[in-house]
């Protein structure tokens, strides 16, 4: 016969238990606590002095940026090469510091005045290789140009355009450059209708044309040639000619010093007091120099 009662439930051993005391935080952790929620307060003075000094420092730093003494003043621009050429660029600087940083700063200020800005908004206009913006104290600009901006003039019949050093018409002249020798002056037989953006020769004889009226400004500074002609069927001979009436043919395909310096010691030691008498002289083959007198 089964029993319809279940049997007790064997009672076990009471496991002994480790309870915390009632007190189990450390005086230490306790007051660093109620420090955290109970702040002391501070003393007026305290507050009074950060407030002076945030306002001294937002004074400082306005007077810095709107001083007349860190205002630039005079723009100093170097290997230019042709006195319009200057004045354009000092222009677009100009322009540039007419602009403010972050629409609230002025970039007239030579602290914040932003270089590489300016550097974009020149290549808008000019081909430049390569140029540095140095900061003179406490308010003048002085901007280096790793190259002449402008190699040459081309005279054509729509006026004088100014040529940079990829052969590319950059600038129209509003006046004539018939006296001016800072740049040679170029002309070109048959000259097709130009306007400005267009290539007229190549940038390697760009290239040479700017170091021939170099080392002929150096070597025979007194005698410079009126202009230069180019003739497309001819490249790269170049014909220069002189104010006296005769001519120098050069090319491009050598360097333009020792043609130079031949043209010297021809002058020199051959031809002396018979200059009004020449008619042209030839210095593109080397040691075999050629001239004719009339």
């Amino acid at each position: 016969m089964v029993s319809l009662t279940y049997p007790k439930p064997v009672r076990r051993s009471v496991r002994r238990r480790d309870f915390a005391p009632t007190n189990h935080r450390a005086p230490v952790v306790t007051r660093r606590l109620s420090q955290a929620y109970h702040r002391p307060s501070v003393p007026p003075w305290r507050k009074w002095l950060n407030l002076s000094i945030f306002i001294f420092c937002v004074g400082f730093l306005l007077a810095i940026v709107y001083s007349p003494l860190f205002t630039i003043k005079n723009v100093v621009i170097n290997n230019v090469g042709f006195k319009p050429t200057e004045e354009r660029l000092k222009e677009i600087v100009a322009g540039v510091m007419s602009t403010r940083l972050w629409l609230v700063f002025p970039q007239s200020n030579l602290i914040l005045f932003n270089p590489g800005h300016a550097r974009e908004v020149l290549a808008t206009e000019f081909y430049i290789e390569d140029v540095k913006f140095v900061r003179h104290w406490p308010n003048v600009l002085k901007i280096d140009l790793a190259n002449n901006v402008i190699v040459a003039i081309l005279k054509t019949d729509q006026g004088d355009f100014l040529l940079d050093r990829r052969g590319v018409l950059v600038q129209q002249l509003s006046s004539a450059t018939d006296n001016d020798r800072s740049l040679p002056l170029l002309l070109e037989k048959d000259s097709p209708v130009r306007n400005l953006g267009d290539q007229t020769i190549k940038p390697e004889l760009v290239t040479f044309i700017d170091d021939l009226y170099d080392n002929w400004r150096q070597l025979l500074p007194e005698l410079l040639p009126q202009y230069i002609l180019l003739d497309p069927t001819a490249l790269p001979t170049l014909q220069l000619n002189m104010p006296e009436g005769w001519y120098v043919n050069v090319t491009g395909e050598s360097d333009a010093k020792p043609q130079i310096a031949s043209l010297k010691r021809l002058l020199e030691e051959r031809i002396k007091d018979d200059r009004a008498k020449l008619q042209y002289i030839d210095v593109r083959f080397g040691n075999r120099l050629y001239f004719k007198l009339k």
